[in-house]
């Protein structure tokens, strides 16, 4: 099972992929850790693999590490690798109070991320004038088929950001226990409810996050060209 999420940012990390055992048997996770610094690199590799068409990805290895980094070691993240005996086997990346994550990045990171997103739109020109031509379009549909202003939605939220759960391990309880696990973060960190979001022809996540309570509430289209079911869950 695999889930994008919506960013805080608007703008990822996986563990390299576990190969499955010479038996054929499945991956169980025997233990959820922490996000270290050393599983960036590997990480930002196999999200590429899992979200080809995530646009951070798309821009190479220091805007994607760099965003990453953003997730470690701050009370309003959460970066968690699901490991078996084998290696990791699954992750989940997710926000517990999207205001407070995105001031602390601006504050922390938005020198890093600025100074490395210019070079990534330097080293792919073609790439970032796409994706800012597509912003644009998007925001002036959105401005010319405006109604009333939506009301402001003032809830302390937490954003599941990313899931991958590698293929050996699938069906083995491993993505229900990295999203509980958040969940339960996100609790602790007294969020008022938690927010998702799964591409649409992702019709296998769509059936997970439904089969576990999760509602949807909206259809949306990303400036980098995904169409997104969105999914809220109250804690």
């Amino acid at each position: 099972m695999i889930c994008r999420a919506p960013d805080p940012l608007e703008g990822h990390p996986a563990p390299p992929s576990a190969g499955a055992p010479a038996s054929g048997a499945p991956l169980l996770a025997t233990r959820l850790r922490p996000l270290t610094a050393a599983d960036l690199g590997p990480l930002a590799r196999a999200q590429r693999r899992h979200f080809p068409g995530n646009v951070i990805g798309r821009f190479g290895d220091p805007l994607h590490t760099t965003y990453l980094r953003s997730f470690l070691g701050t009370p309003t993240a959460t970066a968690v690798v699901a490991e078996s005996v084998d290696g990791p086997v699954g992750y989940a990346l997710g926000v517990l109070g999207t205001v407070e994550h995105r001031a602390r990045v601006r504050r922390r990171y938005g020198v890093a991320l600025l100074v490395a997103a210019v070079l990534a739109v330097v080293r792919h020109p073609r790439l970032g004038t796409g994706m800012l031509r597509r912003r644009w379009a998007l925001r002036s549909a959105a401005r010319a088929s405006s109604g009333p202003a939506a009301p402001v939605d003032t809830r302390r939220l937490a954003v599941l950001s990313h899931v991958a759960v590698e293929a050996p391990a699938r069906g083995t309880g491993t993505a229900a226990r990295l999203v509980d696990d958040f969940l339960d973060r996100a609790r602790r960190a007294r969020c008022d409810a938690a927010v998702l979001a799964v591409r649409r022809d992702n019709t296998r996540a769509l059936a997970f996050y439904e089969k576990h309570g999760w509602r949807r509430v909206a259809e949306r289209s990303t400036f980098d060209g995904r169409d997104l079911c969105l999914y809220e869950r109250e804690l």
